[in-house]
């Protein structure tokens, strides 16, 4: 069984071939490849194209007019050209140049042109850049929230690779230990069926020992498949394809500096993408309040014109603008008694009551994520000697209840039993080893340390702006 699994492992490494990569090529791989954050990545140039559209509303726009007909009672053609443009206070500028001409049968050509400026400013309810610019504050929120996604993706990302890594690494040595175990209680086999043969021995003892070479067997081909399973799922985290298998270089234990508690906190709060994605909402929240209260104000506009006017039997009179038109107005419009704007603007302060909550409840949880993962990482680094040192003694055990075995003052339950608890040391060890290393990466982490993430998305800079 154990064979048929070493050349199944074989046959695996021919056909898909090795990859030898370490840990710092296979990170880059992952941010570079992985497919999950060439989606988010999309995301984010979907956000910023919502964010162009949000702007284009207070852009220059030119939009050209034209009418062309035949009639039996008349022949009728105009064309001109607008010109429009809206500024962040709400002010709403339009230019329009427009000619027609006219042509009725028995009567005289008639032409007309017309220039006209037209200017719109709203007043107390939609003035201001806090309402007409509220679409690309929300915009650029949007992006902002859409690159922390990816960047937190990113961090998780590179935690994931270290685990897997080192779970390779690990899986690795395990199937040689198991290979070994059974080995080991192979030639157990032999020793206590010669035992048996001698009367030294019993039945039962040579029925423990196949027992346990069954359960050593069955332990490999479970170890096996964990490692080939883990490799599939490191390929994927890399966006390689599934059939590649990878030999990794050895990796150090990370050694992290931390600092104490408070500065641990202080840094998690400082660096990290989504306790400042709650500061941005509640920053939006914010503004939704005073966006409500606005709104119960009256919606009144200034209205202005001014025109000159030309006409004429020839064309060219249309063109000669000699007469002028103006117009100065007030234009309201309110729904009373404003029970929408009123419900909206008391469901604003609910949503600034549970904004505020958030802030709490993230604040909260970073300094327990934080504490929790420093104590984690301690415990970590602590059970590698205590790991160790089991180890070593289960080692010890092992060779003495073999010699004592093979010079006939023990039995095999000895033996066998020492052989378990080798295995389960090796394992726990194997185990820390992996513990210690990955917790690194987690504490870094949930610091916000892990990588270095843009100024902008920071909540030290939301802070300052």
């Amino acid at each position: 069984m154990v064979i048929g699994g070493l050349l199944f492992l074989s046959w695996v490494q021919r056909v898909s071939g090795q990859m030898p990569i370490d840990l710092p090529r296979a990170i880059d791989l992952a941010l570079t490849q992985n497919r999950e954050l060439i989606k988010l990545a999309i995301a984010v140039e979907s956000s910023r194209l919502s964010e162009e559209g949000a702007r284009s509303e207070f852009a220059w726009t030119l939009r050209p007019t034209g009418f062309g007909g035949l009639g039996s009672e008349q022949d009728r053609l105009e064309y001109g050209l607008s010109v429009l443009k809206k500024y962040g206070w709400g002010t709403q500028v339009q230019l329009n140049g427009n000619v027609i001409e006219s042509r009725v049968p028995g009567l005289d050509d008639y032409n007309r042109g017309e220039l006209n400026l037209n200017v719109e400013q709203p007043l107390f309810r939609n003035a201001g850049t806090l309402i007409n610019e509220e679409g690309i504050r929300l915009s650029e929120s949007g992006v902002r929230a859409s690159r922390r996604m990816l960047d937190l993706r990113k961090t998780d990302l590179i935690v994931q690779v270290a685990q897997s890594y080192e779970d390779i690494q690990r899986l690795a040595l395990q199937l040689e230990a198991d290979e070994k175990s059974v080995q080991r209680l192979t030639k157990l086999i032999r020793l206590t069926q010669a035992r048996e043969k001698q009367g030294r021995a019993s039945k039962v003892d040579t029925l423990r020992v196949e027992l346990q070479v069954g359960q050593a067997s069955s332990r490999y081909q479970n170890s096996r498949e964990q490692w080939l399973s883990t490799q599939q799922d490191f390929a994927d985290l890399l966006g390689l394809p599934l059939t590649n298998t990878f030999t990794l270089a050895a990796t150090p234990l990370v050694s992290i500096s931390v600092p104490d508690l408070d500065a641990a906190v202080t840094a998690a709060l400082s660096n990290r993408m989504d306790y400042a994605q709650v500061l941005d909402d509640y920053r939006d929240v914010q503004r939704g309040v005073r966006i409500a209260r606005r709104r119960l104000l009256p919606d009144v506009r200034l209205v202005t014109r001014y025109g000159q006017v030309g006409d004429g039997a020839r064309v060219e009179d249309a063109f000669r603008l000699r007469d002028d038109e103006w117009f100065v107005g007030v234009r309201a419009q309110t729904d009373l008694p404003m029970r929408q704007e009123k419900t909206a603007y008391r469901q604003s302060m609910l949503d600034e009551q549970t904004a505020i909550e958030n802030i709490q409840d993230a604040e909260s949880l970073v300094r327990r994520q934080v504490y929790q993962q420093k104590l984690a990482y301690d415990r970590a680094r602590a059970d590698i000697l205590i790991a160790e040192r089991n180890l070593n003694l289960a080692q010890n055990r092992l060779k003495l209840a073999k010699r004592m075995f093979e010079m006939g003052r023990g039995d095999n339950f000895a033996v066998s039993d020492s052989e378990d608890e080798y295995l389960k040391a090796e394992r726990e060890y194997l185990r820390a080893q992996t513990e210690a290393s990955v917790t690194g990466y987690r504490l870094l982490r949930v610091m916000g340390t892990l990588m270095e993430y843009p100024p902008e998305l920071k909540s030290v800079f939301l802070d300052q702006s």
